[in-house]
């Protein structure tokens, strides 16, 4: 609580102030703060956009180097809950974006292209599609076998249930593992069933608050899965 005083101290200030106050702020551009993660810089890889015709005359490639873009969101945002990774194609093709098959971008193109570019890809899974069935275990398993996919082409994910990430941790924090960098550094992180795990005493809220840190400033991605609501997770 305490780092959100001098902002809220400078916000009150200046409510006081009156328009005919006469008040001054400088900005020192040359000074450095923080860092700013290279993965700021990003946008969406649109399947049905950046699609085989498209991508074909190399401008596109060019301009995300150029700029550079450094991380690329594949399908797109919203438009993941009407498309399924495997197929290429729409849930419902009377939604948007209408278009799908074999012309449009398909996940290992989306791979090639970021590879190309230098962009760390960033995957969204469809949800929508699955609860509108009434099928949650089914969009859990089309999302787990991407996952599995990418493992199998050697693309770096690295997933775990709850039981086995914590006792990794349990085994570092012993020093029975020299290392977690291989957790640590992952593009992605999936950590499945939290909430699952035994209670391991300066173990479970220490080191899982470090991981989370430490891959969040290296701009890596984790996902986490629970059968738990928010409260009983607290």
């Amino acid at each position: 609580m305490k780092k959100f005083l001098p902002v809220l101290f400078f916000l009150i200030s200046l409510h006081g102030m009156s328009a005919r106050d006469p008040w001054q702020v400088t900005v020192y551009p040359e000074a450095e703060t923080a860092p700013v993660s290279e993965l700021f810089w990003g946008t969406n890889f649109l399947f049905w956009i950046e699609d085989d015709a498209a991508l074909e005359d190399g401008k596109i490639e060019k301009a995300m180097k150029d700029l550079p873009v450094r991380l690329l969101r594949y399908p797109g945002g919203t438009v993941a809950d009407n498309f399924h990774w495997e197929t290429n194609l729409l849930d419902n093709h009377f939604m948007f974006p209408y278009e799908e098959g074999e012309a449009e971008s398909d996940f290992d193109e989306f791979m090639a292209f970021c590879k190309k570019t230098g962009a760390e890809p960033l995957l969204v899974v469809n949800t929508q599609s699955w609860a509108l069935k009434n099928d949650i275990e089914g969009g859990a398993q089309e999302a787990a076998a991407w996952v599995r996919y990418c493992r199998e082409k050697g693309y770096d994910v690295k997933s775990y249930t709850a039981y086995r990430f914590f006792n990794r941790l349990l085994h570092y924090h012993l020093g029975k593992e020299e290392s977690i960098e291989d957790i640590l550094n992952a593009d992605l992180l999936i950590v499945d069933d939290l909430g699952s795990e035994p209670e391991y005493k300066n173990v479970n809220i220490n080191y899982f608050f470090m991981v989370l840190n430490e891959r969040l400033c290296r701009g890596k991605h984790t996902a986490c899965a629970s059968n738990l609501m928010p409260k009983k997770l607290e």
